[in-house]
């Protein structure tokens, strides 16, 4: 509840530091977040989950990686890394203490190469923007902690196959959430340069770390705002325009997590 209030007082506050009048927020980005870039963003999600399962020797068809993925993503709302949780747990579906632990074991990898990942492309695209001394450590920190990471999933006994597939899909994610925010920009009617857009995309990660925040709300935005500073874009229309996107897709995850519901109550109804 003191996430919400957070998240709703700092909304309120961009939105009236920034003179946003919320009748102006042109829709059709908007509705481009919300009915392809979000729904993007969840299939992504679950292909990465499918692979993980692949590394593991199993096999999880794509509906039932899209619905754990959208179970976690919900479970996320809750103070505790409830994605996280819910991931292991569809990964070890015999729940003997050795399924558990590999399980942990990858998605623990593959968060940990997202991070890094994400942390290399905003050196990356920072460079020259930035002064050395905060580039030049993010580079090499984040191509070490890659490398690393190819390592423990060979020693861990995965697929090296499995680490590229889903950093590739990890890359796409990236790109994926950098057009959200191009697209909430779009919607505010503020402009933004696909270096900035990727810059900010790194709130996101930031978000998902903050584990006991339900969601990362409030988190996310202020993290956005705070990149914003470093990069010459106007705080306020960051936070506002980070929360748009969240905004979008909190309403998909609703219908997603609304349809399965009303998908196993049908199902427990008719056994």
């Amino acid at each position: 509840m003191t996430a919400l209030l957070m998240f709703l007082l700092g909304v309120a506050y961009a939105i009236h530091e920034a003179a946003i009048d919320p009748a102006d927020i042109d829709p059709g980005p908007f509705f481009g977040i919300m009915l392809i870039l979000s729904p993007l963003t969840v299939l992504l999600s679950a292909l990465q989950l499918r692979y993980a399962a692949e590394a593991l020797g199993q096999i999880m068809p794509l509906p039932s990686a899209l619905t754990v993925t959208a179970v976690a993503m919900a479970s996320n709302m809750l103070p505790l890394p409830g994605a996280y949780l819910v991931r292991t747990r569809a990964l070890a579906p015999n729940m003997t203490g050795t399924d558990i632990k590999r399980a942990a074991a990858i998605n623990l990898l593959a968060a940990k190469q997202w991070v890094a990942l994400s942390v290399l492309v905003f050196a990356v695209v920072l460079t020259g923007l930035l002064p050395g001394w905060i580039t030049v450590p993010a580079l090499v920190g984040g191509i070490a902690v890659l490398g690393l990471n190819a390592v423990l999933w060979r020693k861990s006994g995965f697929p090296v196959r499995c680490f590229g597939t889903t950093l590739a899909i990890q890359a796409a994610m990236i790109s994926v959430e950098t057009a959200r925010i191009a697209f909430a920009f779009a919607a505010l009617g503020a402009t933004l340069g696909i270096r900035q857009a990727f810059a900010l995309s790194i709130a996101a990660v930031v978000g998902s770390l903050a584990g006991m925040v339900p969601g990362g709300l409030g988190v996310r935005e202020l993290s956005a705002a705070g990149i914003a500073l470093l990069i010459a874009i106007d705080p306020e229309i960051a936070f506002a325009a980070t929360a748009l996107n969240r905004i979008a897709g909190l309403v998909v995850l609703a219908i997603a997590t609304g349809a399965i519901t009303w998908r196993a109550a049908r199902r427990k109804s008719c056994a």
